[in-house]
C-alpha cells in the first residue's frame, strides 16, 4: 500500500512538472510569435524604407547664393512689400523673399505680420524699426513683443538644442529673428558687402532676405538715419505692408 502510495505522488510531481514546462512553452512561443508581428509592422527592411521629403512649397523665386551655406539653392515661397517711412517723409519700399521651405514655421509668422488677420495689435502696418546699431542691424516688429501666430504665443524652430541658424547671417539685407523663442522682434543685417555678421549663427533664425535694389537703396536710407544710443532720431515707420506673391 505505502509503495502505491509513493508511485502516485511520483506521478502526480510529475504531472505538476509536465504542465509547468508545456505553460512555460506556450508563453515563449506565444512572446515569439508576437514579437515577429510587432517586428514586422513596425520595422522596415532599407528597400522599402520611406523616404523622408522635404515640405512641399511651390517656389516663387530661389537663390543659389553661397553665402547663405545652405548648400542647395534656396526657395522663397512668398515675397512680401513694407512701404518706409521716417517720419512723414517716404523713403520707399522693402520687398522680402521668405524662405519658407527652409524655416516654414518662421516665413508663415511674418507672413501673417504682414497680412494683419487680427489687427493692428499683431501687425507690421504702423509698427516701427525702433533701434539701429550702424553697420550691424536694424531692428523693429516690437507692436507684438514676444508673440507670434505659431500656438499665439513665442515658438522654437531650430537645427538642435544649442543651434537654431539653418541659413547664415551671410550678408548684407537678411532678415532675422531677434528673439528666442521666437515672437515678432526682427532685424535686417546691414553689414557687409560680401560678408555679413554671421557670428550671429546659430543664436536666431534667418527667415527671409531683401530682394532688388530699390529695397537696398531704402535700406541705405533707413541706416543713414542718425541714432542717439542705439535709438533713430526719427520715427521709422512700417506705413503699409501688403502680400506680391
Amino acid at each position: 500500500m505505502e509503495l502505491r502510495n509513493q508511485i502516485e505522488r511520483l506521478l502526480r510531481k510529475k504531472r505538476v512538472r509536465q504542465t509547468i514546462v508545456g505553460s512555460l512553452l506556450a508563453f515563449v512561443l506565444a512572446f515569439m510569435v508576437i514579437s515577429t508581428i510587432l517586428h514586422s509592422v513596425f520595422s522596415e527592411t532599407p528597400s522599402k524604407k520611406k523616404e523622408v521629403s522635404s515640405p512641399t512649397r511651390n517656389c516663387v523665386q530661389t537663390l543659389d547664393d553661397p553665402t547663405l551655406k545652405w548648400g542647395t539653392p534656396v526657395c522663397i515661397t512668398n515675397t512680401v512689400w513694407m512701404d518706409i517711412k521716417a517720419d512723414d517723409e517716404l523713403l520707399g519700399r522693402l520687398e522680402v523673399g521668405l524662405f519658407g521651405e527652409v524655416v516654414p514655421l518662421s516665413a508663415e509668422n511674418f507672413l501673417q505680420f504682414v497680412k494683419c488677420p487680427f489687427g493692428p495689435k499683431r501687425c507690421l502696418k504702423k509698427d516701427s524699426f525702433h533701434r539701429l546699431v550702424k553697420n550691424f542691424v536694424i531692428q523693429g516688429g516690437h507692436t507684438a513683443t514676444a508673440h507670434s501666430f505659431i500656438n499665439n504665443s513665442t515658438f522654437r524652430e531650430q537645427r538642435s538644442e544649442d543651434h537654431h541658424s539653418f541659413i547664415s547671417h551671410g550678408r548684407k539685407g537678411l532678415l532675422a529673428w531677434a528673439e528666442y523663442p521666437i515672437g515678432s522682434q526682427f532685424y535686417i543685417t546691414l553689414c557687409c558687402e560680401g560678408k555679413g555678421p554671421d557670428y550671429l549663427d546659430g543664436n536666431h533664425v534667418v527667415f527671409g532676405t531683401l530682394l532688388g535694389s530699390a529695397s537696398y537703396d531704402t535700406l541705405n536710407k533707413m541706416k543713414d538715419i542718425e541714432v542717439e544710443k542705439e535709438t533713430p532720431v526719427k520715427n521709422i515707420v512700417v506705413d503699409d505692408v501688403g502680400v506680391l506673391a
